[in-house]
């Protein structure tokens, strides 16, 4: 700028097209876009006019068509994807008592009020309706239009109707929420499709949403490509054992009874042989993340093994009359999980043992070790109905036991804790500080307490040790007793208690302090 003029000439004129100028230098074409509007997608306005007529706004046509209001906008700078909702975007009026919004022209307000006092908005269609309908106390405001729609003749929520005289809507809401695949399933579905579209069309633009596909929405980390490893292959176990019943049941009436297993083996074989291939990948890329103390990587199989216990009798009945070869080929692979996860499990037992960190935190807070081990019993939690098939029961007494289980998880929550609390007090003897050592155990042990009560793990660890509450508790108070002590030499000073005239001050102020204190006087 220059005295208040832009020295590159801006803003530019408007030119229909590209020319020179007298210097040489071009002069871009520049068309005039004030009276043009970008028309969403959706947009659709139609009016029929005298033809003899010509009243047309082209910005008030596209406004009273369609606009792009602030929730929307919202959700197209979050690459939210609007074109493939399968309901109608409904707005849902959000104000106080008397105080909706009013639409009306000058010299008509007193008509509009009369008209807004007469007629229901949503919300307040939606307090009648949960006042006359009691089965639609179960849903927020946000979800009624996924059970019901607005009639804004007659200014109520009715129930979605099948069909009818004006033809039937796109998709019909149900009472009961439909069956959905999983969302972990969905969004593994979506990565591969996108990773296969920039692989081949990097610079391709999404055509819902107009940005381009970037290599940061790609990255995934490990635990992410094995978890959708996962999904991948229970979907494909589901699948597969489907795709064999429909096949054995084809082969009724046109392959000879006796040769119907023979044929549907040669048929499987191949297929099953792929199966358990890819199962042995992810049990690798587990193995490998093992290797690094990566121990939550585990977690992914139990997925895995639990939907292979589901449906062992599937199997055990699909390949009744064939080669046994067939059916232990996917036996072996649940052994090898089972024995992938129980490896695991006593490895984690021995890392927190061996641990090499030397590093103790200066504050004496709370070991990022403690803080990981009870982050993997709590994770664990979810799988106590199949923990019995990888940890054996040492105690002979819980054998004959139903919930095993349970049983299986005490007994190593048990084992993980009692390593944990030793090791955490080696640890604490790299401390120079004696009183800071009994505060780095005195916060370990309460972290774990209060983290089993949260978690409800203490409950469970009660099957196998009946006092490990009463036994952490117990410690607890050593060390307070140990961290009180601190305070001795400043106590001595505060209470003056070499000075002769303050003796019976102090002894009568020692008759107020807790009884762990009093012994230090």
């Amino acid at each position: 700028m220059r005295e208040g003029v832009c020295t590159k000439q801006y803003p530019k004129e408007f030119r229909e097209k590209t020319e020179k100028n007298i210097n040489g230098y071009p002069m871009y074409q520049r068309k005039c876009t004030e009276s043009s509007v970008r028309v969403g997608h959706d947009a659709a306005s139609i009016r029929f006019e005298n033809e003899n007529t010509l009243d047309h706004d082209e910005i008030l046509s596209v406004l009273d068509g369609r606009y792009v209001s602030a929730p929307e906008a919202m959700w197209h700078l979050n690459e939210f994807n609007l074109s493939e909702k399968s309901r109608t975007v409904l707005r849902l009026a959000v104000h106080l008592p008397d105080q909706l919004a009013i639409i009306y022209q000058d010299g008509q307000e007193e008509e509009a009020v009369a008209r807004a006092a007469k007629r229901q908005t949503t919300l307040t269609a939606w307090f009648v309706l949960n006042k006359n309908n009691h089965d639609s106390h179960n849903y927020l405001y946000t979800d009624i239009p996924h059970y019901r729609t607005f009639n804004k003749s007659a200014m109520k929520w009715q129930k979605w109707q099948r069909g009818g005289e004006k033809g039937s809507r796109r998709s019909i809401a149900k009472e009961s929420t439909p069956r959905r695949p999983p969302k972990k399933i969905q969004q593994m579905f979506v990565r591969k499709a996108t990773a296969v579209i920039a692989k081949y069309s990097p610079t391709v633009e999404s055509a819902m949403l107009g940005h381009r596909f970037q290599s940061s929405h790609l990255n995934e980390t490990k635990d992410e490509v094995i978890e959708n490893d996962v999904m991948s292959f229970m979907t494909s176990v589901s699948g597969l054992l489907k795709l064999m019943q429909s096949e054995l049941n084809l082969m009724n009436g046109v392959i000879p009874n006796k040769d119907k297993k023979i044929v549907f083996e040669r048929v499987v074989t191949q297929a099953m042989e792929n199966l358990v291939s890819e199962g042995e990948l992810i049990v690798s890329k587990v193995k490998k993340s093992v290797s690094r103390h990566e121990f939550s990587a585990a977690l992914n199989l139990f997925p895995i093994l639990r939907h292979l216990i589901v449906i062992k009798a599937d199997f055990e009945k699909l390949f009744q009359g064939c080669s046994s070869t067939l059916y232990d080929k996917l036996k072996g692979f649940v052994i090898t999980v089972q024995a992938t996860i129980s490896k695991t499990l006593e490895e984690f037992i021995e890392s927190i043992k061996n641990d090499p960190d030397t590093k103790m935190p200066k504050d004496g807070t709370v070991h990022q070790l403690t803080s990981n081990a009870i982050m993997l019993l709590e994770q664990l939690q979810d799988y106590q109905d199949i923990l019995s098939s990888v940890l054996t029961l040492q105690d002979a007494s819980f054998a004959a036991s139903k919930d095993k289980g349970k049983l299986a998880f005490a007994q190593y929550i048990t084992r993980v804790l009692s390593t944990l609390t030793t090791t955490l007090n080696n640890k604490s003897n790299y401390y120079s500080d004696g009183f800071l050592c009994a505060i780095f155990r005195l916060n370990n042990l309460h972290y774990i307490l209060k983290a089993l009560q949260r978690t409800g793990l203490i409950e469970i660890v009660k099957l196998h040790a009946s006092d490990v509450e009463k036994n952490l508790n117990l410690q607890i108070r050593d060390q307070k007793r140990v961290y009180s002590q601190s305070w001795s030499r400043v106590l001595h000073y505060v209470m003056e208690v070499d000075k002769p005239i303050s003796q019976q001050r102090a002894v009568s102020n020692t008759s107020q302090l807790p009884s762990s204190m009093k012994v230090l006087l």
